[in-house]
């Protein structure tokens, strides 16, 4: 085991070398495996699974290379990908496999990535997990001034598409959710009405978490809503555009969670009925 100084706070390798290691070098690996010999288990990003790697610096400073992969070819010295630093700046990277040697360990995708003596190379990077990709979450939280104007019950159903994610910390991929709402008899507006909304063409993006807690923001919805059932013919309405807003402002919309329950805040435009309200969903 050993402790690494990362973008200013303590890794702790939980794997340490050994022989010929259970997992190539380069491949991710979990803390039951073990890494082949000058290669350790770390995550080089806070946003990147683990993988068997090894710190390095360049041709010119101290000698310290990376090691080969199981192709024989040296790996690369990595010192940013994106915007994100990569060790520690002006001090050493980390070692990664090259594209060009072969086909990327599963569970990493080919991506660009800054060399650590400067230019750019295509290496094989872990796959980041992000808590929102491929991922349904349902809320029946009614606001307090919705129940005021009569709601009686809400139904808003999250769905955000499989990810692209980026070693860098961001993730995206595509959203769409459907919203439904029942209005007591005696409401303010709406009297009666049952009302179905269908968001489509949406996409959302997941920003690196800052301080603990996550920040997606979602844009380009369309919305159609239909309404039935009202006590006043009039209050019917088929496929309407627009009635509701999701799109979030620029700063994006906060969330936390914890097991299978998201908390979002309300007054970012996240979620509809929208008055600072914070939602509570339900992971299916």
């Amino acid at each position: 085991m050993r402790t690494k100084i990362l973008g200013g706070a303590a890794v702790v390798a939980v794997v340490a070398c050994s022989g010929g290691g259970s997992v190539a070098r380069f491949a991710p690996c979990g803390a039951t495996d073990t890494c082949p010999s000058a290669t350790v288990c770390e995550a080089v990003t806070p946003s990147t699974q683990t993988l068997c790697t090894w710190s390095c610096t360049d041709d010119d400073f101290d000698q310290q290379l990376c090691p080969s992969d199981s192709t024989g070819a040296q790996g690369v010295c990595v010192s940013s990908i994106g915007e994100t630093t990569i060790g520690q700046e002006d001090e050493y990277g980390f070692c990664f496999q090259a594209c060009a040697t072969g086909s990327c360990p599963e569970g990493e995708v080919c991506s660009q990535a800054t060399m650590y003596r400067g230019g750019s190379a295509m290496v094989c990077l872990p796959t980041p997990a992000d808590p929102l990709s491929g991922t349904t979450w349902t809320s029946a939280t009614i606001p307090p001034t919705a129940q005021e104007a009569g709601v009686t019950s809400v139904t808003y159903t999250m769905t955000f598409g499989p990810t692209n994610a980026s070693v860098d910390g961001f993730a995206s991929g595509d959203f769409s959710a459907t919203f439904d709402v029942s209005y007591g008899a005696s409401a303010v507006e709406r009297a009666g009405c049952s009302e179905t909304t269908t968001i489509t063409g949406g996409g959302w993006v997941d920003v690196p978490s800052q301080q603990g807690k996550g920040v997606f923001t979602i844009t380009g919805t369309q919305a159609t809503t239909t309404r039935t059932g009202c006590a006043s013919s009039s209050d019917d309405v088929s496929n309407d555009a627009d009635e509701y807003d999701v799109d979030t402002d620029d700063n994006g919309a906060g969330y936390g969670i914890t097991n299978d329950t998201m908390t979002v805040a309300g007054g970012d435009g996240a979620v509809p009925l929208d008055d600072g309200s914070a939602w509570t969903f339900t992971k299916h």
